[in-house]
């Protein structure tokens, strides 16, 4: 017969007060924490006091490299850490506010590499009558004895620390009755403790587990083979569309499908820390590493919405041909790249093979020795810098398409700082983000220029200007926007230089670029072997486009298809889809905005799932139009924003048809039939008014997304 919680518990009571003995750092730990978080103790902590910090949490133990982020070197000055340790431990407002605060606030408080393993354990050292810890030791316990807390997807950590620690409850209270209080400990730790001990003794037991724990145990890591197949299965843009979110994906989500179980490895078998490598289309593309436990929604542009991901860490990058590695290592073995699987796990008794045929030719690294594991030695940690200029995956010549209010422009700043700062992923919120731009603008860097329907080809390479001079007329050949750049890059190859091109689809692209439509492909730059220059109508100057130059578009498709486009325009550009994206309309404490009861990303999302079945989704409505409710979240400012920018673009877009108008914004009313009278003559024609009235009711914004199966006419 199964065990059951009840017998479990019985057991460790049996030895809980010879456990507890043994184990009296978890008392010592918990007071330590507990005086270092006193307010008259933070008042004068040094970087020294904080550092050990890192000493007395558990979940650096195992991860030296997330303690040195953490606590290597100071990460902000060390008022920073007094104020934002102080407001954790003793501020006002609900402990679990306050965890949101410090968790995802990284500009205000000092929260920078601490992972959510390590803020439940602080938690629930500080506050273990209410908490205990949430790591992935615990979860697994509790997972074993069939404790399922009630996640919903897009919980955030904070959300789903809550959960867990309210589906521990009957646990806490069978805990009480069976096995009582031990060494005075707080019930938090004892049963964390209890749950410590679960793992060691049956959760990851060599002979009670389908795991191969005698691998983990013998090498403190596990290492998989991860397969994103050939371009028939990913496209590339969705291959990289992944990793620029840092995830990869597999698609075994149905059961019966996935014979090998491949699915059901990729879920479960995985563990947070476990390394990979990934083969694309017969090369070895990555190494890197997974970075929690959960399985992720895959972006929303990606084709396979079915596909399961996971979050990993870029490590090192490389674009090795499989073929090329020795005979020996291209053999049908599950884990090598040649072989057909999309999940293998490398046997531990593999790992000298797989050291000497993939890991130290293709990214030059080795497996750690015994004694570099013991002080957890990560296997291949990559510099940024490193690996951008591997991975080189920022294209010389790109667009953000998307429709209005989608962020493209806004985008463009972070794009051009990951050129100019060599960089992934830029530092900092969007306005020290903005201020770096500005600066790399003063200095030369960056040009902005808007298309119009009057910007010509003189505008944009050169052309001729008048001068008058005591009467005469002298004429000159003035260089335009990009051949200025031009000149500024070839002179200083060594920096990048980036022209930003607004509303790129709005001027006659054929007209403005002329013959230099050809030199900005990367094939044909300055330096590459097919190089083509030109000769200039005016200057007749050689001219080509240097390959440090970076364009950055961006096109409004509601203004116009891309289908439209120029096709030798669309043919020398990446194109990057910017499409409303309602998650990102938050409150201040980053969760789902809710302005006096309206669920504002429910809405939008309601009404553009309509606008698509009416119009298309080139005419979707961006969420950057409420983005502005996330500081000043009243209704007086949403009906302003309805007022001034929602309703006169959905009237431009239907073209007063006040049918499909009324059917985006359902059961609302925001319109009614505006009656004529004593004409002098008849008419039938239907108008339609806005009443104001209901834009100042927060009942008419929930009326858009109530019931939204169902729409009604106006009036």
């Amino acid at each position: 017969m199964a065990k059951d919680i009840d017998d479990y518990l019985e057991e460790f009571a049996k030895i809980a007060d010879s456990w507890f003995e043994t184990n009296q750092f978890v008392k010592n730990h918990s007071e330590w924490i507990s005086d270092f978080f006193k307010k008259e103790n933070l008042e004068k902590v040094e970087w020294p006091d904080i550092q050990e910090l890192g000493n007395h949490i558990h979940a650096f133990g195992s991860n030296a490299l997330a303690r040195a982020n953490a606590f290597g070197k100071p990460n902000y000055p060390i008022k920073t850490y007094r104020k934002s340790f102080d407001y954790l431990a003793n501020g006002t407002g609900s402990i679990t506010s306050r965890m949101r605060d410090f968790y995802y606030n990284n500009e205000k408080y000092s929260s920078k590499y601490l992972g959510e393993g390590a803020l439940s354990e602080i938690i629930g050292n500080l506050f273990p009558e209410k908490f205990i810890f949430m790591n992935t030791r615990d979860k697994d316990a509790a997972e074993f004895l069939g404790i399922k807390p009630d996640y919903k997807r897009g919980d955030d950590f904070v959300t789903r620390f809550e959960k867990f620690n309210l589906a521990l409850l009957p646990l806490v209270e069978k805990y009480k009755k069976i096995v009582g209080s031990k060494l005075n400990l707080p019930i938090g730790l004892q049963v964390d403790q209890f749950l410590f001990w679960l793992s060691e003794e049956y959760v990851y037991a060599p002979d009670k587990t389908n795991l191969d724990i005698d691998d983990i145990a013998q090498e403190d890591y596990r290492i998989w083979k991860i397969s994103h197949g050939k371009s028939n299965d990913m496209s590339d843009t969705d291959h990289q569309l992944l990793l620029d979110h840092d995830l990869v994906a597999i698609g075994y989500s149905d059961p019966k499908e996935d014979k090998k179980k491949q699915g059901e490895k990729f879920k479960s078998e995985i563990k947070n820390g476990d390394y990979f490598y990934l083969v694309r289309q017969a090369h070895i593309v990555l190494w890197g590493k997974f970075d929690g436990e959960e399985i992720n929604d895959v972006p929303e542009n990606f084709t396979h919405q079915d596909w399961m991901a996971r979050k990993i860490v870029k490590l090192k990058v490389s674009n090795f041909p499989s073929k090329e590695l020795s005979k020996e290592f291209q053999a049908k073995s599950g884990w090598q790249p040649s072989y057909t699987s999309t999940i293998f796990e490398v046997p531990a008794k593999d790992y000298d093979k797989f050291e000497q045929g993939i890991l130290s030719p293709v990214f030059n690294l080795t497996l750690p020795t015994s004694n570099e594991k013991e002080v957890g030695k990560e296997i291949g940690i990559a510099d940024e810098k490193e690996y951008y200029q591997a991975n080189n995956n920022i294209p010389l010549n790109q667009i953000l398409y998307g429709p209005p209010g989608t962020g493209k422009t806004y985008n463009t700043v972070k794009e051009s700082l990951k050129i100019l700062e060599n960089t992934l992923k830029p530092d900092g919120d969007y306005k020290d983000q903005k201020l770096r731009f500005d600066d790399f603008k003063s200095k030369g860097f960056v040009e902005f220029v808007t298309f119009h329907q009057s910007f010509s080809y003189e505008d944009f390479i050169e052309g001729i200007r008048a001068d008058t001079d005591n009467k005469n007329i002298n004429y000159r050949v003035e260089p335009g926007v990009l051949k200025k750049l031009v000149i500024k890059a070839e002179k200083d190859p060594e920096n990048p230089y980036v022209l930003i091109i607004d509303e790129i689809n709005r001027g006659n692209t054929s007209k403005i670029f002329g013959e230099l439509i050809t030199l900005i492909e990367e094939s044909k730059r300055a330096g590459a072997d097919e190089l083509i220059e030109v000769m200039l109508p005016y200057s007749s100057h050689l001219f080509s486009i240097p390959k440090n130059l970076y364009i950055i578009g961006t096109m409004n498709t509601a203004d116009r298809s891309l289908a439209l486009m120029d096709t030798a325009l669309r043919r020398r550009f990446d194109f990057i889809e910017m499409m409303p994206d309602p998650t990102e309309i938050k409150d201040e404490n980053k969760q789902t905005l809710i302005v006096d009861t309206i669920n504002i990303p429910k809405m939008l999302e309601v009404m553009n799932h309509r606008i698509e079945a009416l119009y298309d989704r080139e005419h979707t409505i961006g969420h950057a139009f409420f983005l502005e409710l996330n500081s000043k979240s009243t209704v007086i400012n949403l009906e302003r924003i309805f007022k001034n920018k929602i309703l006169p673009l959905l009237e431009e877009y239907f073209f007063e048809d006040w049918g499909k108008i009324s059917k985006v914004l359902g059961k609302s009313g925001i319109y009614e039939e505006k009656q004529f009278e004593d004409l002098g003559f008849e008419y039938t024609a239907k108008n339609y008014v806005r009443v104001a009235e209901k834009l100042k009711d927060p009942n008419t914004y929930i009326a858009i997304y109530a019931n939204n199966k169902e729409t009604s006419e106006i009036g």
